[in-house]
């Protein structure tokens, strides 16, 4: 999901919200659930490339942040690189 599809959602949640009938409490408190709802899916989604990122990682850095040798990075290609984020979203 996109900025704008997310803004599209909570404008069309906020106007449904606003006809509902519901108290300012109620409409705020459900407000409050779906922007809850919504961080929880971006944090998911972020959580998720922070994983991606370290196994990528893995192909040029050694677990002390060091680059690396030529010989321990031979069989690492853009194509392997590739591999592993199709992996990682289920793609393969």
């Amino acid at each position: 999901m996109n900025i704008e599809e997310l803004e599209k959602k909570i404008s069309f949640q906020i106007s449904f919200l606003e006809f509902s009938g519901k108290t300012h409490d109620e409409v705020q408190e459900d407000l409050k659930s779906i922007a809850i709802e919504y961080a929880n899916q971006f944090k998911s989604k972020a959580d998720s490339y922070d994983i991606l990122g370290a196994v990528i990682s893995k192909q040029y850095i050694n677990e002390n942040g060091d680059e690396l040798s030529e010989e321990d990075s031979e069989n690492v290609d853009l194509g392997t690189i590739g591999e592993i984020a199709a992996s990682h979203f289920g793609w393969l």
